[in-house]
């Protein structure tokens, strides 16, 4: 409940920071990111009500500013997620929008990688694109992003987490 508050507080932030200038590529990244981290942690319609949300703002990000290496990530993460969709959240996206977005593995990974390619120092896109090899059956890709993540310095303060899931994830890859 503590983080579901932070989330939807960062969103409203985000929301002024959009009303103040709708044509930053960082505050359209950091609206698609306040809309996935609450998604994340709701289901049924405030979930559903997101999906399309975050994918329109991290595409404008990106769109805005083509170098902006977490508006990839973001849609990476997006592809994946829409891609982990069950069956009845399906339904209710196709009932709700007329159509279900397309997402797919693929997808994720091309975005992960354009990220990782645009800031090779960001570990929790590692860690995030591991997840889509894994689940095409790339396991020795997998292993190998996260080992690659394992060597990498800590830039930000959530990086010793990071590092910590990777060598979880890890350990069940191999």
């Amino acid at each position: 409940d503590n983080q579901k508050k932070y989330y939807k507080s960062a969103k409203a932030y985000a929301e002024k920071a959009l009303q103040a200038n709708s044509n930053s590529s960082e505050a359209n990244f950091v609206m698609s990111v306040a809309l996935g981290r609450v998604a994340l942690l709701s289901s049924g319609d405030e979930k559903i009500r997101a999906i399309k949300d975050i994918k329109t703002y991290a595409e404008k990000s990106i769109r805005l500013d083509p170098s902006n290496f977490k508006g990839y990530h973001v849609l990476g993460k997006w592809h994946y997620e829409v891609s982990n969709l069950s069956s009845v959240e399906r339904w209710l996206v196709k009932v709700t929008f007329g159509e279900l977005p397309d997402a797919s593995l693929d997808d994720a990974i091309r975005n992960y990688e354009k990220s990782k390619q645009l800031n090779p120092g960001f570990l929790l896109n590692y860690l995030e694109l591991a997840k889509p090899y894994q689940r095409k059956d790339k396991d020795a890709k997998a292993v190998e992003l996260l080992e690659a993540m394992l060597k990498l310095p800590d830039l930000t303060s959530d990086d010793a987490t990071i590092r910590k899931e990777g060598q979880k994830l890890l350990k069940g890859y191999k």
